[in-house]
């Protein structure tokens, strides 16, 4: 349940208002509020006789808004920083959680990234081969050919074992966001 608090014009109104009438239901009908709203601002106006909402309880944040915007800021930047390395680079006196809830408000959710397919010493013999054939052709030789499929390949890494965040307007694969509908925001 989110609350939205009354701004001082209508608080300035149901003051006004209740002043003309005396009566908490004509105010309301009059400003489109809940009865309740009205009765307990008025209530509430007379004990405090300011209009001025409590402080909120709570822990004061850790993070700044300065810092948090660095944190998305780089977060953007380097796509594959892990929560621990920005967190240790940029506010090394919070935790890794405050860390991604603070870039999650922005919009950025780190996830694993998509695996790839491991390029086998084989494969990169054959690779390397293919270039050297192929190395001094001219342009019209390469009019026929078709390229079918692109993708990246990591020798020597495990791919599992990154996190990153997606591109701007890029969906994250649905297999990585687990029933939710996710996209990067900028």
């Amino acid at each position: 349940m989110t609350h939205e608090y009354l701004s001082d014009f209508q608080k300035g109104q149901i003051i006004a208002l209740w002043k003309v009438h005396g009566i908490y239901q004509k105010v309301a009908d009059e400003l489109h509020l809940p009865y309740n709203t009205v009765r307990s601002f008025i209530q509430r106006y007379h004990t405090r006789r300011s209009i001025e909402n409590l402080p909120r309880s709570g822990a004061p944040r850790k993070l700044s808004q300065r810092t948090t915007s660095r944190l998305r800021r780089t977060s953007r930047k380097s796509r594959r920083t892990t929560l621990a390395k920005l967190r240790d680079d940029i506010a090394p006196y919070v935790s890794t959680r405050t860390v991604s809830r603070a870039l999650a408000v922005g919009g950025i959710k780190k996830h694993p990234l998509a695996p790839r397919p491991q390029l086998t010493p084989i494969d990169a013999r054959r690779r390397l081969a293919w270039a050297r054939e192929h190395a001094n052709w001219k342009d019209e030789d390469w009019q026929g050919v078709i390229w079918s499929d692109e993708c990246s390949v990591e020798k020597s890494k495990d791919p599992r074992s990154h996190w990153g965040v997606p591109k701007c307007g890029r969906e994250i694969p649905s297999r990585l966001r687990q029933g939710h509908e996710i996209r990067a925001r900028c």
